[in-house]
């Protein structure tokens, strides 16, 4: 059985909604459990890319973690834009400029991803916490503001939009 014809894939996509001003929450992981992102070079090109994003208007950041082998994101769509269309443009970019880097080819990205369309400010608070504590609840930093590809970290101070 194929990655893209496991049902766990369809499964993801089951029920997901493209609305505009709508914030979510997503996870995509690296195809087949590399943690290429755990280089920091990697890891700034993913960054880039999600600067990138907010910046042409396609997102609102709002918070973000790279972790060795997945990203975790919290954004607010923007008029104009589907959410599967800019999860591929940010994995595409990051794929071409990472496999560049690697000198590599190939997959870089896992085909799905994992969004939740957050429901209220509580919901967003917990998705939050829960996405900036992930380096400190993986043994990686004794607190979550001294992972460096983080929006947490004191040196992205401003990076991001305030909900």
């Amino acid at each position: 059985m194929t990655q893209s014809t496991r049902p766990g894939h369809r499964a993801l996509r089951r029920g997901r909604r493209s609305l505009p001003r709508q914030a979510y929450f997503v996870t995509t992981c690296l195809a087949e459990g590399q943690t290429y992102l755990s280089e920091r070079a990697c890891a700034e090109v993913v960054i880039e890319a999600l600067q990138w994003l907010h910046n042409t208007g396609r997102i609102e950041l709002h918070g973000y973690v790279v972790m060795p082998d997945h990203v975790h994101v919290l954004f607010t769509l923007c008029e104009d834009n589907e959410l599967s269309q800019v999860i591929q443009i940010f994995k595409g970019y990051s794929a071409r400029r990472i496999n560049s880097l690697l000198g590599r080819t190939g997959s870089l990205w896992q085909s799905q991803f994992y969004d939740h369309a957050i429901r209220d400010k509580a919901d967003l608070v917990a998705r939050l916490e829960y996405m900036l504590d992930n380096p400190r609840r993986q043994g990686l930093v004794q607190r979550y503001e001294d992972w460096p590809s983080s929006s947490a970290h004191p040196t992205r101070a401003g990076t991001v939009a305030p909900w």
